[in-house]
């Protein structure tokens, strides 16, 4: 997982209080959206799509972030 491609800049923003990529990842264990199969988990690919779209809004297409997912059995819970 990297915050932006090799030739980017990862952006830290103060009034996020963390980079646009953390700010993401923390945030995907608070949203639902995050849990693409609705069962309370947050999947490897869900978890990747929704950083790589969070990071982008947050960064208005500046900031692009990358991950290799291989397979998709890790889990995350989410908060409810």
């Amino acid at each position: 997982m990297t915050s932006s491609t090799g030739s980017e800049v990862s952006f830290d923003k103060p009034e996020l209080q963390h980079g646009a990529f953390t700010k993401a990842l923390l945030d995907a264990f608070d949203d639902p959206i995050a849990d693409i199969n609705k069962n309370g988990l947050i999947s490897t690919n869900g978890l990747a799509a929704y950083i790589a779209n969070r990071v982008l809004m947050l960064t208005s297409d500046r900031q692009h972030p990358g991950m290799e997912v291989r397979y998709d059995a890790t889990l995350f819970a989410r908060s409810r």
